[in-house]
């Protein structure tokens, strides 16, 4: 999450680094890639992210918005991929538990089936001893 608040910082970086290129200047993929290394020697995490960028069509009045784009489409992905395997885990742990406890209840080693055995004896004993006293 700490990544996507990087955005501003990429872009303003982006926009320093394409200052004195004129602006109807249609940037090919190895510019955009020289861009995107030399963004990621300043923010050496975006490169960890961010591989390639996108350069269709881009200017350089468009590239820095093409690349936080970019950068925040990949985290997106990035984080709901981890929030899935979390659900997933979950999930997992649910069923197991629920899978342990249900084989307990079968066996009959359950606690609440072992207290309600001993109970019953008590129970039995109490009444049984109860009688005998008159």
């Amino acid at each position: 999450m700490t990544i996507k608040t990087y955005g501003d910082d990429v872009e303003c970086t982006v926009n320093k680094l394409m200052d004195q290129v004129p602006p109807d200047t249609q940037l090919s993929s190895e510019d955009a890639q020289v861009i995107l290394n030399q963004v990621s020697n300043e923010f050496p995490i975006v490169g960890y992210y961010v591989n390639k960028v996108e350069s269709w069509g881009n200017t350089p009045s468009s590239i820095a918005k093409s690349l936080v784009d970019a950068l925040h489409r990949y985290l997106n992905w990035f984080i709901l991929r981890r929030i899935g395997w979390c659900l997933l885990f979950i999930v997992f742990g649910a069923v197991a538990v629920i899978n342990t406890i249900s084989k307990k209840n079968r066996n009959g080693k359950s606690p609440r089936y072992t207290s309600r055995r001993l109970n019953s004896k008590r129970g039995s004993r109490y009444r049984a001893s109860r009688y005998r006293g008159r």
